[in-house]
């Protein structure tokens, strides 16, 4: 999904920018899937009120899913507080890490072969030129 809404829709990359972008494509994988159930865990399970205990606490139909059904204390526990807190924090700081390294890492690379991908362009353009040139004349010559 994130391959595909942000390296082929160059909307998406103008809208976030390019270090956001990137830090989004850098995070696939666990650490990605660990942010996003902190994130949701946070919001849906944990707490005290009758949603977070019992989806459903509204209907009387099925006693599996109200308050005939004791949930325990696990969604309003401070562990379980505890534990999104950190799957989100060690998830946030692996896709910065492997950011940073990415690019230190890209800059590195830069600073070594920037001269010879520009001589190896340069010779490109001017092999591509000379085929233009010499498509040209063979045109000339068919005509």
């Amino acid at each position: 999904f994130i391959d595909f809404l942000i390296l082929q829709h160059p909307r998406v990359v103008s809208m976030l920018g390019p270090g956001l972008s990137l830090l989004m494509v850098q995070s696939k994988g666990w650490p990605s899937q660990i942010c996003w159930w902190g994130v949701w865990s946070l919001l849906i399970l944990y707490g005290r009120g009758d949603f977070n205990s019992h989806w459903f606490f509204w209907q009387d139909f099925f006693g599996l899913w109200n308050k005939e059904n004791p949930s325990g204390s696990v969604s309003s526990s401070d562990n379980f507080r505890n534990l999104i807190v950190s799957a989100f924090v060690v998830s946030v700081s692996v896709c910065l890490k492997r950011n940073i390294v990415g690019m230190h890492l890209g800059a590195r690379l830069y600073a070594r072969y920037n001269e010879r991908l520009k001589e190896s362009l340069q010779e490109i353009l001017i092999i591509s030129e000379l085929s233009m040139w010499a498509r040209g004349k063979r045109d000339e010559h068919k005509s």
